[in-house]
């Protein structure tokens, strides 16, 4: 078992939660810190967004008396109105503002669809491409006691890792029993992509199963192809009545932390989510509403290119790099998003760095899978005394532990990826 920082039981947390509280607690203690294990943005903060939050606070300071308290569970119409605008604008089809509900972060928002799952389809697995989001498989099973509720759809093998019309019947074969499909596009932590003519080809499969389709597009506006006709809703508006699409402000947005989105959910399952929501939650802080309808309302290519060709450099960069050090654990280059998998199973069977046993309940000395590979580096294996590298362990998105590879974000600054790739250099030697 894995200990946190103040030595209690590590399963509390998420497993990027448990990366980052060990770095910041390491680098809080004097430690040199490569952080590569969280999608930390550094492409500046969406203006649009900081700028209406910023109004916001400034109304707040000019009536201190006012009651900032919202109307609706789902949030208020104003910002639901300006949402469709955006939405309209990026997907070409029209929306309604009673589909629209802001959330507490892009974790809620993930939570209120996988209940809605539960309640309608109890027990019901959900189809979903393998590797996969680890919150997603966290998350989704917190509603199945029998393991994950999640049901792989492989797609290593696929060309592009693309969802294959053959990939997606063969997984179906094998599932006993349907209750929606789930869409990472971009991917995490592959940095896959779908187009319309990709969607196109699984359409057909989609059609024969009337449950809901859940569409995570968190990092929708990191595409390196610039053909931002990633998502289902382009190619295959009929299904819209099915499909639940989830948007974040906390990555590509540049607001981590501060809890921005928005989903889209069609009428018939709002109920369910509005249930959820009102017992859970409440109304959605205003200033997280106002943030993130200014950012969809004011959503554009020429934005959405500037934030791709950022993230697209660092992409190229690490990849690059990772190829010289014969690191690369993907056959296809990231298409979006933040991520890509490295192979460091050239770890497995080397000595654990002593200092590593505070994060472990027994002792363990030798490397034996990518948990401990993550945890050596994160302890300085390979380094001088005090420098360490955070990454995350594949086998959280569903992959072999055995396999030996982690998940690395380019997403940080130039200057941080350096020193990552300076350090996986002893690694790779």
């Amino acid at each position: 078992m894995l200990l946190r920082p103040d030595g209690s039981s590590g399963s509390v947390l998420t497993i990027t939660q448990f990366s980052h509280e060990w770095a910041s607690f390491l680098e809080d203690n004097g430690w040199d810190m490569a952080d590569g294990g969280r999608g930390r943005p550094s492409f500046p903060a969406d203006e649009d967004a900081v700028n209406a939050m910023e109004r916001f606070i400034d109304r707040l300071k000019e009536n201190r008396h006012v009651g900032l308290y919202g109307k609706s569970v789902n949030g208020e119409m104003k910002y639901r109105e300006r949402v469709v605008a955006g939405l309209k604008n990026e997907y070409e089809i029209e929306f309604d503002p009673e589909e629209i509900m802001f959330t507490t972060g892009g974790q809620f928002g993930l939570a209120a669809a996988f209940n809605l799952i539960e309640k309608i389809t109890p027990g019901a697995l959900i189809a979903t491409p393998s590797p996969w989001y680890a919150n997603h498989d966290i998350i989704a099973s917190l509603y199945h006691k029998q393991g994950s509720k999640l049901h792989p759809v492989n797609i290593l093998d696929e060309p592009g890792y693309r969802i294959t019309r053959a990939a997606l019947e063969k997984s179906l074969k094998s599932c006993s029993y349907l209750g929606a499909f789930l869409f990472c596009i971009p991917g995490n932590p592959l940095g896959n992509l779908m187009h319309k003519k990709d969607w196109l080809e699984i359409v057909p499969v989609l059609e024969k199963y009337d449950v809901p389709i859940i569409l995570d597009e968190a990092f929708a506006e990191v595409v390196f192809d610039k053909n931002f006709e990633i998502s289902l809703l382009h190619a295959a508006p009929h299904l819209k009545d099915r499909i639940i699409l989830l948007r974040s402000g906390t990555k590509a947005l540049g607001l981590s932390g501060e809890r921005l989105a928005v989903q889209r959910v069609p009428k018939k399952y709002m109920p369910h989510l509005i249930e959820f929501q009102s017992r859970l939650v409440g109304n959605c802080p205003l200033i997280v509403q106002a943030g993130m309808s200014a950012a969809m309302e004011n959503m554009s290519a020429e934005k959405k290119g500037a934030i791709s060709e950022y993230y697209a450099d660092n992409a190229e960069y690490i990849c690059d790099e990772f190829e010289k050090l014969g690191i690369v654990a993907q056959k296809v280059r990231p298409g979006g998003g933040f991520y890509l998998l490295a192979d460091l199973s050239k770890m497995i069977g080397q000595r654990m760095p002593v200092e590593s046993a505070r994060a472990y309940n027994s002792e363990r000395k030798i490397i034996q899978n990518d948990v401990d590979i993550a945890m050596a580096l994160m302890f300085g294996f390979g380094q001088p005394e005090k420098m360490g590298v955070a990454v995350v362990p594949a086998c959280s998105f569903g992959v072999d532990t055995k396999k030996g590879w982690v998940r690395v974000s380019f997403s940080n600054h130039r200057k941080v990826l350096e020193k990552i790739v300076a350090r996986l250099k002893t690694v790779a030697a």
